[in-house]
């Protein structure tokens, strides 16, 4: 398929199944005889096939986006400059994208997600040019915190709070299982001889249900009739409307609820059936207890989830599996499933194994019924009926959906946040109150904790992670862990370059490199201070811009003014606050005096120190290089110039 040949088509088939259209199609910008916008269209087509439809659709919107941003500027840019090929995107067209993104409030990730697809079908399949852009700026993105102890500690007693209330509805299910159904001619408000107001009838809760479940509500009863039947012009009146024993409990659950001594339907209906709050807090303590992601968790099979391992060990011992279902990365098929294990202990009542069991049991009421529609869930999610939960019942006929399962992202999204509006769970005194404050925490939590008696090594097999490296970057970047790392990498850098130094190391190196390890260095250093101000690799072979006509051929270069622009300088620790003395020298003189024959050069002079400074940016090596200036003040004479003919007077003499 060449560019010419996606005119015709307008919807492709994303890796995992879904369709998705082409919006940009119907955008007044968008034209069929222009190179850009078939181009666009073609990259489209190409990109979406290999990636998943959220990733698609991102590509589709942030062309749209594109249209508009060319569109404005159709109107203030000369004819003759408008981009209409495709090879028109250039640095600057993308610039000005990534402002006009800013500038109307819109995630840079549009102009990534642009860069990105342009590289990929480009390399891919050739048959557009392949576009080179500098990396797009973007705001730091949130550091993946574990959660605190003290919110650790709470969410912990929170969540073995409520999974002892889960335990408690499965007791109370055998009580309604023993109850006796009512029945309409022989309940108090119908006794021919002495009938009891509806409002003064102490209805037995257990009975109630009973009464439901025999009835087939709410999931035996279609949609149509049930919405009929709960309507409350059909149940307001009781002695004229409620000629049945399921109008007589709507209208005391319904009618009758929130006055002293009744309670609503949807209290009655969650003594007996799960919430999403139920299903979402065992998926949190799952997640929690296993260090699987989430979409490990709610990808457990309810009829296949023990290991062939299972009691071969210890009877009492589970080997508990799920699949890692979506496989990452451009060249991989979509379904590439991985299998994650984790043990779990039999006996106990919140391990791994019993809480899946819970989960089943929970569900068990609502399996068996066809799902209604759904207008929240996506495409490619499905309902894992391990954790299938009952809706609110104004829920029922508004968006048409009775039950729905917590593999369903908002389900398990609106779960957590009733469980957090629920539960109090403080971190450094602020509530938690949403799934994003704790979901992604969960895996960094418990990879913390297990890192005090496990090795990383483990806690990478048990993530299904082929690299170590995976398992310590990319699910903890906290504070601490980014501390850790950095003293790592220093002790590893130092002990790099301490053979260097020594003539030691035995690793693979450049050309250059390998010249630059073996190079003789001549170090300055000023008369009195004990730091030298930097190193020469080779003063005969000076490169700094107009050398040739101050140094002769075969002579030592002294010229220390000149050394930032050469290529021979060697810079080190000791050099930051020489660095740093001449870049305020550089700053005082721009400032304090007119432009001259010299103001270009400080000007590119002090670009280069801000570079070199800025790369030495750690903190500690800032702190101890001002000290260091403000001990020995002055380090340099405004005049650099002026070093030269000490140096050469130390050459000569030696």
């Amino acid at each position: 398929m060449d560019v010419n040949e996606v005119l015709d088509i307008a919807t492709v088939e994303a890796r995992c199944g879904m369709l998705l259209r082409a919006p940009y199609l119907n955008h007044p910008y968008y034209s069929s005889t222009s190179n850009l916008c078939i181009t666009l269209h073609y990259i489209f087509m190409r990109y979406a096939p290999t990636v998943v439809a959220e990733n698609g659709y991102r590509l589709s919107r942030a062309i749209c986006i594109f249209f508009d941003y060319l569109t404005e500027q159709r109107e203030i840019t000369p004819v003759a400059l408008q981009p209409t090929e495709f090879s028109d995107i250039s640095i600057e067209v993308l610039l000005g994208y990534q402002d006009y993104l800013h500038r109307n409030k819109m995630p840079i990730s549009n102009a990534e997600k642009m860069k990105s697809a342009f590289g990929a079908v480009a390399k891919q399949h050739g048959t557009i040019p392949l576009l080179l852009f500098p990396v797009i700026n973007r705001p730091p993105s949130k550091k993946t915190e574990p959660l605190s102890d003290d919110a650790y500690e709470g969410l912990k007693t929170a969540l073995i709070t409520h999974i002892d209330k889960l335990y408690e509805k499965l007791e109370y299910r055998k009580v309604v299982e023993r109850a006796t159904a009512y029945e309409y001619h022989s309940i108090p408000p119908n006794d021919p001889d002495n009938p009891l107001p509806v409002r003064a009838w102490n209805i037995d809760h257990a009975r109630s249900l009973k009464t439901l479940t025999e009835l087939g509500f709410p999931m035996g009863i279609p949609l149509d009739i049930l919405s009929e039947s709960m309507s409350r012009p059909r149940i307001n009146g009781y002695s004229r409307d409620c000629d049945t024993i399921l109008k007589a409990l709507m209208y005391k659950y319904i009618i009758c609820a929130g006055t002293e001594g009744h309670i609503k339907l949807d209290d009655l209906l969650d003594k007996y059936y799960p919430t999403s709050m139920d299903q979402a807090a065992i998926v949190v303590f799952l997640l929690l207890q296993s260090g699987w992601n989430k979409e490990t968790v709610i990808g457990i099979d309810e009829s296949d989830f023990e290991h062939v391992l299972t009691g071969s060990i210890d009877e009492g011992l589970a080997v508990i599996f799920s699949e890692k279902y979506r496989s990452q990365g451009l060249d991989k098929p979509y379904e590439a499933p991985k299998t994650i294990t984790a043990s779990s202990n039999r006996e106990d009542r919140y391990s791994i194994y019993s809480l899946i069991i819970l989960a089943q049991k929970l569900s068990a009421p609502l399996k068996g019924y066809p799902f209604d529609t759904n207008p929240f869930q996506k495409a490619w999610e499905e309902r894992n009926p391990l954790f299938l939960f009952l809706r609110a019942n104004g829920d029922w006929f508004k968006n048409g959906s009775r039950h729905s399962s917590v593999s369903v992202l908002r389900a398990y999204v609106v779960g957590i946040e009733h469980f957090l509006k629920e539960y109090e769970v403080i971190e450094d005194g602020k509530r938690l109150l949403r799934a994003a404050d704790i979901t992604k925490r969960l895996r960094p939590t418990w990879s913390l904790h297990k890192k005090q008696t496990t090795p990383l090594s483990m806690i990478a097999t048990h993530f299904g992670h082929e690299s170590t490296s995976t398992t310590d970057v990319h699910y903890d970047s906290s504070g601490a862990a980014m501390k850790e790392r950095r003293e790592r990498l220093r002790d590893e850098l130092e002990a790099v370059v301490t053979l260097l130094v020594n003539r030691q190391f035995t690793g693979l190196m450049s050309k250059k490199a390998n010249a630059q390890a073996s190079a003789q260095i001549k170090f300055f250093t000023i008369p009195g201070k004990d730091r030298p101000l930097w190193g020469c690799e080779d003063q005969y072979a000076p490169d700094w811009l107009g050398h040739e006509s101050f140094i002769e051929p075969g002579s030592k270069c002294f010229q220390l003014d000149k050394c930032i622009g050469c290529s021979k300088i060697r810079l080190y620790e000791d050099s930051l606050p020489y660095l740093m003395e001449r870049q305020s020298h550089i700053e005082y003189e721009l400032e304090n005096e007119s432009k001259g024959p010299r103001t270009s050069d400080l000007e590119w002079e002090k670009d280069i120190l801000e570079s070199l400074i800025d790369d030495m940016a750690d903190e500690d090596l800032i702190k101890d290089a001002a000290r260091y200036r403000r001990r020995n003040a002055p380090l340099l004479p405004r005049d650099m110039s002026s070093l030269r003919l000490i140096f050469e007077e130390e050459s000569a003499n030696v």
